[in-house]
């Protein structure tokens, strides 16, 4: 279960991007600040366990990236070979996006850019789609 502990920031800008290396899922919530239930939905998408109010976004779909924040959750994992629980904290970065182009073409929600769990490497979902492509 993801508990959701703080905001970091969030900001406005107007980028193209497209969706890199994994499926990614688009939360239908379209509201300018995402409420604690998105923030967990949104986390969910992260298990390869899409929520029901998700649209399912294919490798290199185009979105144009509406507004960004960040978030932190604290993720427990039941490791069953040694019979112990084990925490740690993730950094999702997420953004409102609007896709331009696939079978959600034209929908507006939230997405997961990228995630980093504590001392591990940033996990990208989102990057930047180089102009004329």
């Amino acid at each position: 279960m993801a508990f959701v502990l703080i905001i970091l920031c969030t900001g406005i800008v107007s980028a193209q991007e497209m969706v890199t290396s994994r499926q990614a899922f688009l939360l239908k919530e379209n509201s300018p600040d995402l409420s604690t239930s998105a923030k967990d939905a949104l986390c969910s998408t992260l298990r390869e366990k899409a929520p029901a109010d998700t649209y399912s976004l294919a490798v290199d779909t185009r979105v144009r990236v509406l507004a960004r924040t960040r978030f932190m959750v604290k993720e427990t994992v039941y490791d069953r070979e040694n019979a112990k629980e084990t925490s740690s904290q993730r950094l999702v970065k997420a953004a409102l996006v609007e896709v331009l182009n696939g079978d959600s073409s034209g929908r507006t929600g939230w997405i997961v850019i990228s995630y980093r769990d504590t001392g591990g490497d940033p996990q990208v979902i989102l990057a930047q789609a180089v102009p004329g492509e």
